[in-house]
């Protein structure tokens, strides 16, 4: 019998369920994939980071849910690499090692006063109103008035929506409820999104601004209106979709209703600090001048610094890959250097640790097929060896180091649903590491 392929794909969201499927479609022949997860729970960001709101697109689970019940393939839920186990063993154990992290931490603007109070990346507060059990106990203070949202991503309309969102319809998602509580005090009443550029330059979608726009009780205004935005589209620029560009048109046609809630774009700003004692109170920023190849334009900060009133503050402006011990996964470009998920020897990536936090869900697909077959590829050509009989498990064993197994997410998964089904909600979400942990060791 042939000896079996042996790959640890450490991640288990979208691009590492792509990746190992993609192992297992590729190869006529034997193939164990372990699927390391640092959570007891499967799925990344389409557990914690697509919005609540937005269920019909966390459906594609039940895709991973196919994957994962295919032979050949075990997830190993709450195992750290660097923690629980090296890099190097699981190098000696395995013919190939990806890496599928995801990138989790906020980029920083590196602006004064980032650090006070009131000031949080969205790579902390969407986990948060998802039920990440890492960030459940963020201090989220609503009780003011005006927040400012840094970015121009589909992560900053999320973060907007879920703010300025009616709580009884928030309620009728898998929000977390302890987001959710805390949202029902907030008193804020405006919402800015603030891009460094212009409209032609935003990356949200048009579904997403649509989405946006279309909110009940809530006034969508462009600061500046009709006349900045016709200044604006007679600059040299990227041409607009024109159904956006119609969409823009009508935002910027709008006034106040005098409605109780309001978001307000402003483009052509950037933040060059934030000020108070021990919490934010004030921002600072100057506007912006667009120039440069029309196909890759900056914007330069120009005039003078702007001071204005603000209760809260979100940074929207990207992600970083969290360095693991052993694996140069960023390098000097600041991007992950790779040749078709090709990291090093035996060693790859996959997902947004490969080609940084863009794309959708679907995007992982190819990118996890991409992957696997440059691991193949290297396979066929002797490329890769695996020098250890000790297995994954056998080595967790000896050390006495627990894991959740796939049974125990679905046993996890059953207590949500439960809840839910008892709440009228799609699920109630465990976001605890004790309870998730309780869940899945429950009747096992």
């Amino acid at each position: 019998m042939a000896e079996s392929l042996k790959v640890c794909v450490v991640g288990a969201g979208p691009a590492g369920f792509y990746t190992a499927d993609g192992l297992v479609r590729g190869l006529d022949g034997p193939v164990e994939v372990n699927l390391v997860e640092r959570l007891p729970t499967p799925f990344g960001l389409v557990r914690a980071g697509v919005a609540p709101d937005h269920q019909r697109i966390k459906s594609v689970t039940r895709a991973f849910d196919k994957i994962a019940g295919g032979q050949g393939i075990r997830f190993h839920g709450g195992i750290e690499v660097g923690v629980d186990v090296a890099h190097e063993e699981l190098m000696e154990r395995h013919h190939a090692v990806v890496y599928a992290t995801g990138a989790p931490l906020a980029s920083t603007l590196d602006v004064p006063g980032e650090d006070l109070d009131g000031v949080h990346p969205a790579a902390d507060l969407v986990p948060w109103y998802n039920a990440h059990p890492d960030k459940v106990e963020l201090d989220l203070d609503l009780s003011g008035t005006r927040a400012v949202i840094i970015g121009n991503g589909n992560v900053a309309i999320d973060v907007a929506r879920v703010l300025l969102s009616d709580c009884d319809a928030l309620a009728q998602t898998d929000i977390s409820d302890r987001a959710l509580g805390r949202l029902r005090t907030s008193t804020l009443r405006e919402v800015a999104i603030w891009g460094r550029r212009g409209p032609r330059h935003a990356s949200f979608t048009r579904t997403e601004l649509t989405e946006l726009v279309s909110m009940d009780d809530v006034d969508v205004l462009l600061e500046g209106g009709t006349d900045w935005l016709e200044q604006h589209l007679a600059q040299p620029g990227p041409a607009l979709d024109a159904e956006l560009e119609s969409l823009w048109r009508d935002v910027a046609g709008r006034v106040s209703s005098g409605t109780s809630r309001t978001l307000v774009f402003r483009f052509q700003a950037v933040p060059t600090g934030f000020v108070g004692a021990d919490r934010v109170g004030e921002i600072d920023w100057r506007r912006t001048e667009i120039g440069g190849p029309v196909d890759r334009q900056s914007a330069t900060p120009v005039g003078d610094v702007q001071r204005e009133a603000v209760d809260l503050v979100v940074t929207a402006t990207g992600y970083r890959t969290r360095p693991v011990d052993g694996v140069a996964l960023v390098g000097a470009s600041g991007r992950c250097e790779h040749t078709e998920g090709r990291l090093a020897p035996g060693v790859y990536v996959a997902g947004w640790a490969k080609r940084g936090p863009s794309g959708v869900i679907g995007t992982n697909r190819s990118d996890g097929t991409e992957t696997a077959r440059s691991i193949l590829a290297d396979h066929a050509a002797g490329k890769l060896s695996c020098p250890s009989d000790e297995s994954l498990d056998e080595l967790l064993d000896r050390r006495g180091v627990s894991r959740v197994g796939y049974e125990g997410w679905q046993r996890i998964n059953a207590a949500e649903l439960s809840r839910g089904t008892a709440d009228g909600r799609p699920r109630v979400k465990s976001d605890s590491w004790k309870l998730l942990l309780a869940e899945a060791n429950s009747g096992s």
